[in-house]
């Protein structure tokens, strides 16, 4: 099971996306100074919208950790989301409602896979697809160089990814373990 797929199951609402594959397969992806962020599969219906998403760092090096982080502001907004932004084509900031992650250290590198729901906009009634823009400000690594001493490594971005999502009519039901 991939780290995506993994992150997925580990919450009830979005386990039906690992199980039946269901979503849209987007495999975007963007490097910065080594460290890979990749928008893996995407899913719209009208109660939300889930992007699953990874990140690597360069094979030679020992990661135990990644964070992703939102809109990259030189003087921080106490106000701004701290996780990854959401738009939609009419630059409305969506919200985010869920949020379930896995690592998988015998990746090289390291791989980090998460999860995010964000609710949905207000969509009409019929509509077929609908435009967004997920963006990651910073990505914060944690680098195993010594043993119980771990390396803050950040990577200032931005991670940009723009895409259209077809919209289920219906939507995701949430399983139990």
């Amino acid at each position: 099971m991939s780290v995506v797929d993994q992150a997925f199951y580990l919450d009830e609402s979005t386990r039906q996306m690992a199980d039946e594959k269901i979503g849209i397969e987007l495999n975007q992806s963007q490097t910065i100074e080594g460290f890979t962020m990749s928008v893996k599969r995407a899913y719209a219906d009208k109660k939300q919208i889930v992007i699953g998403y990874t990140i690597s760092g360069p094979q030679e090096r020992n990661f135990s950790a990644f964070l992703a982080s939102g809109v990259f502001n030189e003087a921080p907004d106490p106000t701004r989301d701290i996780l990854p932004a959401l738009t939609d084509s009419h630059g409305s900031r969506l919200s985010i409602i869920g949020v379930a992650a896995a690592f998988d250290t015998d990746a090289q590198g390291g791989e980090y896979g998460q999860a995010l729901r964000y609710a949905s906009p207000a969509i009409a009634e019929g509509t077929k697809e609908i435009e967004l823009h997920f963006e990651v400000g910073k990505i914060v690594a944690y680098e195993q160089v010594r043993e119980g001493e771990p390396k803050v490594v950040t990577i200032t971005g931005p991670f940009e990814f723009s895409f259209v999502l077809p919209v289920e009519q219906c939507c995701l039901t949430p399983q139990s373990k």
